[in-house]
């Protein structure tokens, strides 16, 4: 299910403006416009005011439609629609600690629910999962044809198998900080190579960086801009530690330079678990209010 809400235009305008300054790189779409508004008017700590009496009847009609519900957080609100059926497939939490150094801030960490998919040998599919879907234009390699093509050349061995983890789309919605791809070549039962798929709160899927060993430390500039503090020359250093078929921990340092300290240092944990289908609107408005207190506290975009 896509929603859309009728949004007056100087609302659409101030939500338009508001997370293309939060995110660069973002495209705006209703379906996108419509989760954040739906997420504010659900959560009042969202710090986004609009004239909720406009749109209560229509957001009130939405929230019960998706069987979206509210309950207490340590912090905030949390926002759920119901997880759907299991699929055979397997489902993960990502908790995922940011830690800035330049400027110093005190570290937080967010948690994002994910999803184990294989992909398709040549012809790409949507697959449905308990936490919404895994689309083929969602991501930047939809089958193994396409990973074999792009990275065959480059790897020991004859790939038979990619499974990628991944947060999903749920009703129109998706936060695509990152996506793991785990490859698997002829002859081993555990992955032997993998590639980073990063993206933007906002749902877009932006580049990818390939890991030739599983092993292997990648190190390359970032080519896109998730933030306003950050530039696609900028310098990125990525490792995945995998045990067993399973990941374990994403760590990756951004810095201004190849000789200078890293400014923020993001490390990931992955646990298997039963299916988190946290709405996705919710991380989309956190991750802009953070961005947008950082502006205000005068990050400048040459400090990362």
């Amino acid at each position: 299910m896509k929603l859309e809400l009728d949004l007056l235009p100087d609302d659409r305008e101030a939500l338009t403006s508001m997370l293309r300054q939060s995110f660069p790189d973002t495209v705006v779409d209703d379906h996108l416009l419509t989760s954040i508004a739906l997420t504010a008017y659900l959560d009042d700590t969202s710090e986004i005011r609009l004239d909720w009496d406009r749109y209560r009847d229509a957001l009130d009609a939405m929230a019960a439609s998706l069987g979206l519900t509210c309950s207490d957080g340590t912090e905030a609100p949390r926002l759920r629609v119901p997880a759907g059926d299991l699929g055979g497939l397997r489902y993960y939490r990502a908790h995922a600690t940011h830690d800035r150094e330049a400027p110093d801030y005190d570290p937080f960490t967010g948690h994002l629910g994910m999803v184990r998919v294989g992909l398709p040998p040549t012809t790409p599919r949507s697959v449905a999962t308990a936490i919404g879907e895994v689309l083929p234009e969602d991501h930047l390699l939809a089958t193994v044809a396409e990973v074999q093509a792009k990275y065959g050349s480059q790897i020991d061995g004859v790939i038979e198998r990619v499974d990628v983890i991944t947060p999903a789309r749920l009703h129109g919605a998706r936060f695509a900080a990152i996506s793991v791809y785990l490859g698997y070549t002829a002859g081993h039962s555990a992955p032997t190579f993998y590639v980073l798929e990063a993206g933007l709160a906002t749902g877009q899927s932006k580049t990818l960086y390939f890991a030739p060993r599983i092993d292997f430390r990648i190190l390359s500039y970032s080519g896109y801009r998730p933030t306003p503090f950050s530039d696609s020359d900028h310098v990125y250093t990525a490792r995945l530690t995998v045990v067993g078929d399973n990941p374990l921990l994403l760590q990756i340092h951004a810095h201004r330079d190849a000789g200078t300290r890293p400014y923020i240092r993001i490390s990931a944990l992955f646990e298997e678990t039963r299916p988190d289908a946290t709405w996705p609107g919710q991380h989309l408005v956190r991750a802009t209010k953070i961005v947008a207190r950082r502006v205000i506290a005068g990050v400048r975009r040459d400090e990362g």
